[in-house]
């Protein structure tokens, strides 16, 4: 006896790994320091890089998740300094998952 065709069949979509977050490319530390350098290099941020590695800070996705007072008390940087660099990675953070929203939303436009 041959087995008896379902009824009825669903189709279950999952993202591919093509498409996940995850295979974008991270933006460094330093790409976020020197962006940052670019805009205000009296602050000289660049010389952060190593303290911030230390604490395991090596991502924007990272930084982003820290408030100014980490950034003066552990990483020594000056109160100014501390809050200039927060709300540059804050809105960079921003940013960045702006951008990865609007992909998101395109390419489940592209697939309706």
């Amino acid at each position: 006896m041959s087995p008896r065709p379902l009824k009825r069949t669903y189709a279950l979509y999952m993202e591919s790994d093509e498409e996940s977050d995850d295979d974008k490319r991270l933006q460094a530390i330093e790409d976020v320091l020197a962006s940052i350098h670019f805009r205000y290099p009296a602050m000289n941020f660049p010389r952060y890089i190593d303290t911030l590695k230390e604490h395991g800070i090596f991502y924007l996705q990272t930084a982003a998740h820290f408030d100014s007072g980490f950034y003066k008390e552990k990483v020594g940087m000056p109160e100014g300094t501390a809050v200039t660099f927060h709300f540059c990675v804050r809105k960079a953070h921003m940013k960045e998952e702006r951008a990865q929203a609007r992909r998101k939303a395109k390419g489940k436009k592209a697939q309706a």
